[in-house]
């Protein structure tokens, strides 16, 4: 079941002596149930007002409005954009088929030319002070912007999928591009879709005269003949699982678990949660087994010749990106979903992917 977070801010923004700011704020409720918005030191910057919110406002956020007449009856709703200057942009905002609004990244924030139900759909970027980076009048599809980067795609119709999932049909293949729309790599080169690009971690990009050696890495040729470099998640996941293979036991098991444990057992019950030093020996020797299960299996997909599987899981990533907790920090969420062993009850262990490395985060039994 995949979880639909909608960020539609609804009320009014008065204030026009806002001065924008680089700072972070954060939305809080009073008593009506509205949102409003403090800064780091408690300070109300925007007095609560709004039915929803986003957590953080950087620089820009989505908003929405219910206008009313004099009798105070609802006859209408308006979305735009505001900068934390008090500026408005009038632009559809950017909704994904799944109902997500897209939220500042980096300092951008897409936005649609049309509304998400009429056709052509055409994607632009807007900048923190909501002038136009990159116009709505090119590309159908853009994803939210990593190391000043974007996957783009021209001339595609977005349809779903027998899974539920969105795809990008009959456009021009997935093309790199920086933030002003240049082209960087172009789609004949790429060789990726919408299912791989997710793999690439963008902010590992290295430009080099010849394709990368390391075996984590995927080489790209881009448009001024250099060769452009990125990370796969899966490659990296794999050499890790091999590595930890060699030596991990239980003495040293808790040095891959992460700070807190979420347990859901397949008994029922809400979820658990435990120190690592609390975690049970049957949870650790099971979480060995399935690390060495899968490094002499090497499976990327399906099921491997252990009986194990893992996979990388674009929902979880597509949850952090709706979730509006992002900026300028690496994401911290988790990526990684590994099943040992295929029998009637199933362990699955999640990870996180943290600048100390993979992290356990979750064990679920089914």
């Amino acid at each position: 079941m995949k979880k639909i977070m909608i960020m539609i801010l609804f009320g009014t923004i008065a204030q026009t002596g806002i001065a924008q700011t680089a700072e972070r704020w954060y939305a809080f409720q009073d008593q009506t149930q509205l949102y409003g918005y403090k800064d780091a030191n408690d300070v109300v910057r925007i007095k609560p007002r709004f039915t929803t919110a986003p957590t953080n406002f950087d620089n820009i956020i989505c908003v929405g409005q219910y206008l009313g007449n004099n009798n105070k009856e609802v006859v209408s709703f308006d979305t735009y954009f505001l900068t934390k200057s008090g500026r408005r942009i009038d632009h559809h905002l950017y909704i994904s088929n799944r109902g997500i609004v897209d939220s500042e990244c980096e300092g951008f924030i897409r936005y649609r030319h049309y509304n998400m139900w009429k056709l052509p759909q055409f994607t632009g970027l807007l900048d923190r002070n909501g002038d136009i980076a990159i116009e709505a009048n090119r590309f159908n599809y853009l994803s939210r912007v990593q190391n000043g980067l974007l996957w783009a795609e021209e001339g595609a119709v977005c349809k779903t999928s027998a899974d539920g999932r969105p795809t990008w049909e009959n456009g021009s293949g997935i093309m790199l591009i920086d933030t002003t729309g240049q082209v960087l790599i172009n789609a004949d080169e790429c060789m990726v879709d919408q299912y791989d690009m997710i793999y690439l971690k963008l902010h590992t990009c290295r430009i080099s005269p010849s394709p990368h050696t390391d075996s984590t890495r995927v080489s790209f040729m881009g448009v001024n003949g250099e060769y452009y470099s990125f990370v796969d998640y899966r490659k990296e996941f794999l050499t890790w699982i091999k590595e930890r293979a060699k030596d991990i036991n239980e003495r040293n098991v808790d040095s891959i678990l992460g700070p807190q444990i979420t347990l859901q057992l397949h008994n029922g019950g809400g979820p658990l949660y435990c120190q690592p030093e609390n975690l049970e020996p049957k949870y650790k020797n099971s979480l060995i087994q399935a690390i060495n299960a899968i490094a002499k299996g090497e499976a990327m997909h399906g099921i491997s010749q252990a009986m194990s599987y893992f996979f990388v899981s674009d929902y979880w990533i597509n949850e952090f990106a709706a979730s509006g907790k992002g900026g300028n920090e690496l994401p911290t969420f988790e990526i990684f979903k590994v099943v040992e062993p295929a029998t009637s009850i199933r362990e699955h262990y999640y990870f996180l992917d943290t600048k100390q490395g993979f992290k356990l985060s979750k064990i679920q039994m089914y």
